[in-house]
């Protein structure tokens, strides 16, 4: 990626953009805590739980990094994204877009890598899994 100039009077501009952007962040896994249902349609612990278990492995079973995994075998992609959302801000332009698709991709490669770990039952934990932009303090 090049270099862009940026005049005075736009660098002010730029620089509140980049301030309001601090208060961006992006959350990736299970946001709720819905009861997971047992195969007799009893809840019992919650979603979240039952993929710490799968994350960190319980009893038997072994670990099952999903979270985890995503985070370090799609680095680049996730950093790549993060320059598409710095250049737009750079640019004064909208960076929801991007943060949206950066959304998809995380929630989508968490889903596809509990298939690849055969981590899916009934599928609650999988369909659960979301990712959200989440702006200022809320």
């Amino acid at each position: 990626m090049g270099t862009t100039t940026v005049r005075r009077e736009r660098l002010d501009a730029l620089l509140q953009q980049v301030q309001a952007a601090k208060g961006i962040r992006l959350e990736v896994g299970i946001l709720e805590s819905t009861p997971h249902l047992g195969h007799d349609g009893r809840p019992g612990p919650t979603i979240a739980q039952v993929l710490a278990w799968i994350e960190a492995g319980i009893g038997s079973k072994p670990a099952r990094p999903i979270i985890r995994w995503v985070v370090a075998a799609k680095r680049d992609e996730i950093r790549q994204h993060m320059r598409w959302v710095g250049h737009r801000i750079a640019l004064g332009q909208d960076p929801r877009g991007d943060l949206e698709k950066l959304r998809a991709d995380l929630e989508r490669w968490a889903k596809d890598r509990m298939v690849a770990v055969d981590a899916i039952d009934t599928g609650q934990t999988r369909d659960a899994i979301t990712a959200v932009v989440r702006h200022g303090g809320r």
